[in-house]
């Protein structure tokens, strides 16, 4: 691992441990716990990545893929969770919508060839199958918000707009960057750089005086 890589993996870990203290401190981890919990996880996967690269196998990417899929669709439930639940009209709706989300992923990744997977295959293959599922998922949750014009706790809205286009883009990434970013490693500091300003956003928002706490 070069040294700029090691630099900015722990620049996102500083981030996301500062995120999370500051949600800790003003008291927000309670408001989505889901998210406190995605916090620290991915802060020691990245970590591992810095400290222990010679663990860092196919394997395991396997496992940090998953975890942190899992994580992001437990994050996309809590918020519609939390949102909707005052809502009976907007909550009738919201759950077809969400159902059909996760049975076209489910039927995604049923189609994938799962006897063929190997890491290459995996990361440009599956993985953008199941960020299609999350990014429906949160794009699908915050067109319903707008659409019945819901209250939203300024954490969740912060997070929100910043995590959708940040999910996009690293869906674009996948799709078309990824197999270029072997011979071309300015490409992946380009994946990483929108990861960095992504945390920063996120840690501001977890400090900043003036998002109160609000039902949510």
């Amino acid at each position: 691992m070069s040294l700029t890589a090691k630099a900015i993996g722990l620049a996102g870990v500083a981030l996301l441990l500062l995120t999370l203290a500051g949600l800790v401190v003003r008291g927000r981890w309670r408001q989505w716990y889901a998210f406190a919990l995605y916090l620290p996880v991915i802060a020691a996967f990245s970590a591992a990545f810095v400290f222990l690269p010679d663990l860092w196998t196919p394997e395991v990417w396997y496992v940090q893929a998953n975890v942190l899929n899992a994580l992001r669709f437990a994050v996309a439930l809590e918020l519609a969770a939390r949102t909707f639940r005052a809502f009976p009209g907007a909550r009738s709706t919201l759950r077809p919508v969400m159902l059909l989300v996760l049975i076209v992923t489910f039927a995604m990744l049923v189609a994938f060839p799962w006897s063929a997977v190997e890491y290459q295959s995996f990361l440009e293959e599956l993985q953008p199958r199941l960020l299609n599922g999350t990014v429906w998922l949160f794009t699908a949750i915050a067109a319903l918000i707008l659409w019945y014009r819901l209250p939203v706790a300024p954490l969740h809205k912060s997070v929100l707009l910043a995590y959708v286009p940040y999910l996009l883009f690293e869906l674009l990434f996948l799709r078309v960057f990824v197999a270029r970013s072997w011979q071309v490693p300015a490409l992946g500091y380009l994946n990483q750089a929108a990861y960095l300003l992504l945390v920063a956003f996120w840690a501001r928002v977890a400090w900043r005086a003036d998002v109160k706490s609000g039902a949510g």
